[in-house]
């Protein structure tokens, strides 16, 4: 790769990173005050019925997920190529699959979903008419967002990720409605924030939908089919099916796991470590969003040893950014929530450590997930990753019978999934001809160091401080500074640690 377009590439990553950084920030304030004020208005009981119903509704989309990632890796597939014509009938392709998935959603939601909650799911009594209506709202919100999925792989594709910030403020104003709303609402809190949240969802996917038709070519929709473009999704998304299954039954499918064995408290105490885990996840994610077009792309071009790079580096710096929100999250669990939450669920403190920890591992696999999507091979790879992650469940399942506590499934993801890491760069390797050697010597080796370095300070306070708000924003500071200072020295290679003292060098020369 020429160094102009290395430098362009650089610059378009930062900048796409910093306008995700930006979305998530305020999605995450808005997310982490929300759901503060949703528990204390609806009570831990029905907090816990959304999260569960909720949750059994996205296991679903299992069908659909494969064939969402199937169009956004086809759209930045021919954008690399520069193959026009093709790209627009990908993105016809992924609509029709989207609309004839979402209409199959619709009649399973309807008759397995039903009696499922009717019969399965325990719901505190006098409260399974708003778990119905619940699971209807939620059925519409899922099926709505089906249908947006190819506009935001275009959008994706087409690296506009200024476009989410802008769009995030919008729906952070509509959220915060939604609060008031509840408030003031004389009716079933539980049903009508349900109802609130598919207003908002439709308001968003019509203003995406517009946004791509006035500036992407490719998306305005006409009715047209294309047999070979379809069968090549399809059959990418087929193998790809199995892997999303198993993540979404090691997710949704143990939320139901904890409300069969222990009820809607322990769901209600779950879905906080979620929103939490979600908004630090998404931090990490942010990076990752910015960088796997550049991955898929450089592989339509040839360009391996940029490619190479790209999956080194941002499997790296996505742990790195992980690490900065994990180490206080996971060290002062308790005062925040004690300043976030009025009511704190039993086992929420613990599930929200366990979810960061969680989450760190699995962040370090995207990029090298990604370059594997890239190639469209993946029979062997979902095959692999299905069976070994896939274990997370019925292991739980089996602990849970036996009398096993309540955080087991977590430890189970941890071991399951830190193997499945593994074995995704030996199939990258073999797919690709990457070598692994630098990801082990420069990815997982200074993750480990990088991180046992950087618990020294918060474990230090922690243990001469007593808890408290003042040892917790401390505890930010200093914790904050001095893994910068042990990433640039341990987790940083010499060249990477010039390009950064370049680029600020350089900034503060301009201004």
């Amino acid at each position: 790769m020429e160094k102009g377009t290395k430098e362009q590439s650089g610059k378009k990553i930062a900048k796409n990173t910093l306008a995700l950084y930006i979305r998530m920030t305020l999605m995450m304030f808005i997310m982490l005050y929300t759901s503060r004020v949703v528990l204390d208005i609806l009570g831990v009981s029905d907090y816990g019925v959304y999260s569960v119903v909720a949750g059994f509704v996205t296991m679903f989309t299992m069908i659909s997920a494969p064939l969402s990632q199937a169009i956004s890796r086809f759209l930045t597939f021919e954008m690399g190529k520069g193959d026009n014509d093709k790209l627009a009938r990908v993105f016809i392709t992924g609509v029709n699959i989207q609309l004839a998935l979402a209409v199959l959603l619709v009649i399973i939601v309807e008759s397995f979903g039903l009696w499922f909650l009717y019969n399965e799911l325990v719901i505190p009594e006098g409260r399974m008419n708003a778990a119905f209506w619940v699971l209807q709202f939620g059925m519409a919100e899922m099926a709505l967002s089906l249908l947006n999925i190819p506009y935001e792989g275009a959008i994706i594709s087409h690296e506009k990720m200024t476009v989410f910030a802008y769009i995030s403020i919008i729906e952070g104003v509509l959220k915060l409605l939604i609060v008031y709303l509840l408030y003031i609402s004389p009716w079933d809190k539980l049903v009508i924030y349900a109802l609130l949240l598919v207003v908002v969802s439709l308001f968003l996917r019509g203003t995406y939908i517009w946004y791509c038709r006035t500036h992407f070519e490719e998306t305005r929709y006409r009715l047209a089919y294309d047999k070979s473009i379809l069968k090549e999704m399809a059959g990418y998304a087929g193998w790809n099916f199995m892997s999303y299954g198993a993540t979404v039954l090691n997710t949704q499918g143990v939320n139901l796991l904890f409300n069969i064995f222990f009820g809607v408290t322990t769901n209600a105490a779950r879905g906080i470590a979620t929103r939490v885990e979600t908004a630090v996840a998404r931090f990490a994610n942010s990076f990752t969003t910015a960088i796997n077009p550049q991955i898929i792309k450089r592989y339509a071009n040839g360009e391996l040893k940029a490619m190479e790079t790209f999956v080194t580096r941002g499997a790296k710096y996505s742990f790195f950014l992980m690490l900065y929100f994990a180490l206080p999250l996971i060290y002062e669990t308790e005062t925040i929530l004690k300043i976030w939450l009025v009511e704190v669920p039993e086992n929420t403190a613990l599930f929200i450590r366990l979810s960061v920890i969680c989450s760190c591992v699995t962040v370090v696999g995207n990029t090298s997930s990604t370059a594997i999507h890239a190639t469209g091979k993946i029979k062997t790879y979902s095959i692999l990753t299905t069976f070994i992650i896939g274990l997370v469940f019925p292991s739980a399942w089996i602990a849970y019978k036996i009398g096993a506590p309540v955080e087991t499934s977590y430890y189970l993801f941890v071991f399951f999934y830190t193997i499945a890491i593994v074995v995704r760069l030996f199939i990258m390797k073999q797919l690709i001809g990457i070598s692994i050697v630098p990801f082990f010597s420069d990815v997982l080796f200074r993750i480990v160091v990088v991180t046992m370095l950087a618990l020294v300070i918060p474990s230090i306070i922690v243990y001469q401080w007593n808890p408290g708000v003042v040892r917790m924003l401390v505890n930010v500071v200093l914790t904050t500074g001095s893994t910068t200072i042990v990433v640039a020295i341990a987790g940083m290679t010499r060249e990477e640690r010039n390009i950064v003292l370049e680029t600020v060098r350089s900034k503060l020369v301009r201004n």
